[in-house]
Formats: C-alpha cells, structure tokens, sequence
C-alpha cells in the first residue's frame, strides 16, 4: 500500500536508514506482541 501512495519512483528497492530503523521497530514490536499473547495466559491476575 505504502508503494502505490509513494509513486512509481518509490517502486524502487532501495532502502533509506530511516526505512531500516522502521522496519527494525516493526519486527521487535511484533516480537512484543507475540511473547505477550504467549505468557499472558500464565500470569495470575489475582
């Protein structure tokens, strides 16, 4: 989705260092959420 919005000189592959960080910031909050999803069920809430 993000490419059709950038154009079709964002078609391209190249990456920026922001893009990277971006990416790198993804992958460790989907890490997150899944280890959550994975120990909430061990957790005593009481």
């Amino acid at each position: 989705g993000l490419m059709l919005v950038a154009g079709p000189q964002g078609a391209s592959l190249q990456l920026s260092s922001g893009e990277i960080v971006t990416l790198i910031s993804t992958v460790a909050i989907a890490a997150e959420i899944i280890m959550i999803s994975a120990y909430a069920g061990e957790v005593d809430v009481r």
